[in-house]
């Protein structure tokens, strides 16, 4: 397995990462209903999203891999967030402000490097 990238697992651990996301924003909505949370606070609740999103799945590759868990979870980081901002661009037809992309696109490297550097020592 050496040099090598286990794109399998890769996958998977991106699939969970989606499947975190879409679970915490049904939860978001339903705060949004329910309480008296303000859609103000959908930009920090978002990151936080994104972050969990990746920062978990990021550990248990790198569990799993056993091995360039700071490179894998920068990865897993980066696919997740390329993934989503072609989500948006394709059925939300946003408009993207390039630098807000590249900081989102750092952001969740490093989030995705921090997590799979967690991931590999917690073995």
């Amino acid at each position: 397995m050496k040099n090598k990238i286990n794109f399998k697992t890769l996958i998977k651990c991106l699939t969970l990462s989606f499947i975190i996301t879409v679970g915490m924003i049904f939860i978001t909505s339903l705060l949004l209903q329910y309480t008296s949370l303000k859609e103000t606070k959908l930009i920090i609740i978002n990151n936080i999203i994104m972050i969990i999103s990746i920062f978990i799945p990021s550990m248990f590759l790198s569990l799993k891999i056993k091995e360039k868990g700071w490179l894998n979870g920068l990865l897993l980081g980066i696919f997740y967030y390329i993934i989503f901002l072609l989500f948006n661009i394709v059925f939300l037809k946003e408009s993207i402000i390039i630098l807000f992309a590249i900081t989102k696109l750092l952001l969740a490297g490093l989030v995705g490097s921090i997590g799979g550097i967690i991931g590999i020592n917690l073995k």
